[in-house]
C-alpha cells in the first residue's frame, strides 16, 4: 500500500503549484505580449503568482477556473474584482467556495463577455 507522509503531499502540492504559476507566466507572454514586454521575468512570476493566490482566495483552486480568472485579470487589470467599473465583477464572483467555483466561473465568465461586447 502507498503511503504518502503530510510533509511530502505538501511538497507535492507545491512543486504542482510553482508549475501552474510558471503556466500562468508563459500564459501571460502568450495571451498579452504588449503587457509583457512591459514586465521583467521576475515581476511576470511575481504578478502570475499574486494573480493565482487572488484566484484561490476567491475559491478558484481547479486549473479551468483559475486560467479564466487570470484571463479576466489580463483583460480588465487585477483589481476588476474590486474595481467599481466593473460592478458586475464582484456580484458575479459570490462567495468563495470550491464546491461552486465551476458555476461561478462560467457566471464570471458571461459578464465579462457582455461586458466587453458593450466596451
Amino acid at each position: 500500500m502507498l503511503q504518502i507522509s503530510e510533509r511530502k503531499l505538501s511538497i507535492l502540492g507545491g512543486v504542482c503549484q510553482e508549475s501552474f504559476v510558471r503556466e500562468l507566466r508563459e500564459r501571460l507572454v502568450e495571451r498579452s505580449p504588449e503587457l509583457a514586454r512591459t514586465l521583467d521575468e521576475k515581476s511576470r512570476d511575481n504578478a502570475s503568482r499574486r494573480i493565482f493566490e487572488a484566484a484561490r482566495m476567491h475559491g478558484f483552486t481547479n486549473r479551468g477556473p483559475a486560467r479564466m480568472y487570470f484571463d479576466l485579470c489580463v483583460i480588465f487589470g487585477a483589481g476588476f474584482v474590486g474595481d467599481p467599473v466593473h460592478s458586475w465583477a464582484a456580484r458575479t464572483i459570490g462567495e468563495p467556495d470550491e464546491d461552486t467555483q465551476m458555476e461561478r466561473a462560467e457566471a464570471l465568465f458571461a459578464e465579462a463577455q457582455r461586458a466587453v461586447d458593450e466596451i
